[in-house]
């Protein structure tokens, strides 16, 4: 089980939350196990990444990207499809066909600019990769359940982003809406996800014209008595 969002706004911030839950599946029982110790990571001042589902398969491609030493985004958007040849000729064959993941990989370029690769075993397309528009949107989830995460946001205001001027506040708000969102997973069902809530930001400083990063984690408040 996992749970990890992308927000993402071009040539400005690149937000990628998760929580720490794992599970473990036998002949049809879950089993919660030990918490992962994160499952998203930063791998230059430029890029983040985090990926969920098989462990094993997540691990590689982590691996194999260290390996790379990736600085900017447009330097990952080909490198995926190698990638994943090679997690189908290490991992799968007919007995093991089901293992499932998802990673995403997140960041900007030396110029602002900033893009996505996004990773899914479960897809036809298993890549989809691309630099993005400034002032472009794009949001993209890893979930265990889309009925637990859609009664989980139905319960949480969106919060207004008009007119904010500071990139902290901004980065603010999201997190703290996506952080309510898994909170509420929690309590709808705690097998879902975990009640650690951990983040990572990059956003581009005009004024600097570089790349600011912000990451930390923290204990949700879930004392509330489930419905």
């Amino acid at each position: 089980m996992t749970f990890i969002y992308n927000f993402n706004i071009g040539g400005s911030i690149s937000i990628l939350t998760s929580d720490t839950r794992q599970i473990l599946e036998v002949m049809g029982h879950k089993f919660k196990v030990k918490d992962a110790e994160k499952k998203i990571f930063q791998l230059s001042d430029y890029l983040i990444a985090g990926g969920g589902g098989e462990n094993n398969i997540v691990d590689f491609i982590l691996e194999e990207l260290q390996c790379l030493d990736l600085k900017y985004i447009d330097d990952c958007l080909g490198v995926m499809d190698n990638i994943s040849s090679k997690v189908d000729s290490i991992f799968y064959s007919d007995k093991n066909k089901d293992m499932y993941a998802q990673f995403f990989l997140v960041g900007f370029n030396q110029y602002g600019q900033s893009g996505f690769v996004y990773y899914n075993t479960d897809s036809e397309d298993k890549v989809t990769s691309n630099l993005l528009p400034k002032g472009m949107l794009r949001v993209g989830a890893a979930l265990s359940s889309d009925e637990v995460f859609d009664a989980a946001s139905a319960k949480v205001i969106q919060p207004s982003l008009n007119g904010l001027q500071n990139t902290n506040e901004f980065a603010e708000k999201i997190t703290n809406y996506l952080a309510e969102v898994q909170k509420n997973m929690y309590l709808i069902d705690e097998m879902s996800v975990s009640d650690t809530f951990c983040y990572h930001i990059l956003y581009w400083d005009y004024k600097e014209n570089k790349v600011r990063h912000i990451a930390d984690k923290r204990k949700l408040d879930v004392s509330e008595v489930k419905k």
